[in-house]
This record gives C-alpha cells, sequence and structure tokens, in this order.
C-alpha cells in the first residue's frame, strides 16, 4: 500500500513538472490566436472551398470537409465517407460568388450570390452557416433563400 502512494506521489510531481511555467524551455510560446485572427481564417477557408467549386475541382472542394460532416439543405444529413463528401459538392446545381462573411459567436455565417452552374441558371442569395474547426467544416447549414434583387443575371 505504501509503495502505491508513493508511485501516485511521484507521478503526480511528474505531471506537474511537465510545465513549470517559467517558459523558459528554449521555445518559443505563440499567443493564443486573436478572434480576428480567427475570422479571417474562417472567411478565407470559406473563400477558398467556392473558389474549388468555382473551378469545378471538386476533390480540392471536398478536402475541405471533415468526415462525419453534418450537412444541412432543409434536411439533415452526416457525410461519413470520403464518396459521399465528394458527392455533396459534385451535386451543388450552382456556382456561386462569396459576397460577404460575418463571424458569429461559435459558426461564420456566409452570404452567396448564385450564379450559373452545372445545374443551369441559378439566382438569389444563398446563407450557409459554417462551423469550422482546424480549417475544415464540420458543419454546414444552408438558411432559407433570398429572393435576387431585381435586375440580378441569372
Amino acid at each position: 500500500m505504501k509503495g502505491a502512494v508513493v508511485i501516485a506521489c511521484a507521478a503526480a510531481v511528474a505531471l506537474a513538472a511537465c510545465d513549470s511555467g517559467d517558459g523558459d524551455d528554449g521555445k518559443r510560446r505563440s499567443p493564443a490566436p486573436k478572434r480576428e485572427d480567427t475570422a479571417a481564417s474562417h472567411e478565407r477557408t470559406v473563400r477558398a472551398w467556392s473558389r474549388a467549386l468555382n473551378a469545378g475541382e471538386y476533390e480540392r472542394a471536398a478536402m475541405f470537409f471533415i468526415r462525419g460532416a453534418i450537412i444541412d439543405q432543409g434536411t439533415e444529413v452526416q457525410l461519413i465517407t470520403p464518396a459521399q463528401i465528394l458527392d455533396f459538392n459534385r451535386g451543388l446545381p450552382c456556382r456561386a460568388d462569396v459576397t460577404r462573411v460575418v463571424e458569429e459567436k461559435r459558426a461564420t455565417l456566409a452570404f452567396f450570390r448564385l450564379k450559373r452552374g452545372p445545374g443551369g441558371p441559378c439566382r438569389g442569395i444563398v446563407r450557409v452557416r459554417f462551423t469550422i474547426n482546424g480549417g475544415k467544416f464540420s458543419q454546414f447549414r444552408q438558411l432559407p433563400g433570398q429572393a435576387a434583387p431585381p435586375g440580378d443575371p441569372a
């Protein structure tokens, strides 16, 4: 019994010594990312994904989604396999230009102006709420659409 206590104490001391907090281990520590840095990173991710789709580079577009990503376009589905992720990206009927990206508390809201795509003419504004972790989408939730402004080309 006495030996177990000594081992437990030694383990606790060893764990406490792993990060003594003095910062003198010869490595510079980066400060936690600022919210603005995260917002800029999320916006870059959304825009890069959109560029890949617009270029018809579906394999590259699929790389922006984690396995198990939740997709909600009126019905929630989970993309489990790489093939499902690729099929989702390939199946989007419209191309779109990112017009605005807003960082929310726990998500990123992106606005897209739809334009002609593989499915034919497309019009309107689409809003998608993304949850982004490590540069990849874990959730893609398309919100109810808005009508195209008058004179907006299809």
